[in-house]
Formats: structure tokens, sequence, C-alpha cells
């Protein structure tokens, strides 16, 4: 399992993963989102990741 953020979650979603066969969440007021290991999900979700660039604070 690999966790996934909302963002990421909602493209996978789009492009065809399912809740209960690929995608899983926590039943907490804070959900976390995870992605079960499929190769054709990881290379999205790898490709998705290099096309979204995340700002880190440096401190």
């Amino acid at each position: 399992m690999v966790l996934i953020n909302k963002q990421e979650m909602e493209y996978l979603k789009k492009h065809g993963a399912r809740w209960e066969k690929e995608l899983h969440r926590t039943y907490s007021k804070n959900h976390k989102y995870y992605l079960t290991e499929v190769p054709r999900y990881l290379a999205m979700l790898d490709e998705f990741r290099k096309t979204h660039t995340l700002f880190t604070r440096e401190g």
C-alpha cells in the first residue's frame, strides 16, 4: 500500500482506479488515502508526481 494525498486520489480515480480494489481510505475525521500496489496505477502516480511540483518550506 502506498500513502497518497487527496489530489493524487482524485487523479487516479478519474483515470480508472476503483474504491475497495485499488483505492482505500481511513474512516477517521482526517482521511488518509492509500493505493494498492498495481503496476499500472503506480506508473500513473509516478508520472503525476513528476509533473506536479510540490513546494516545500526550507527552514
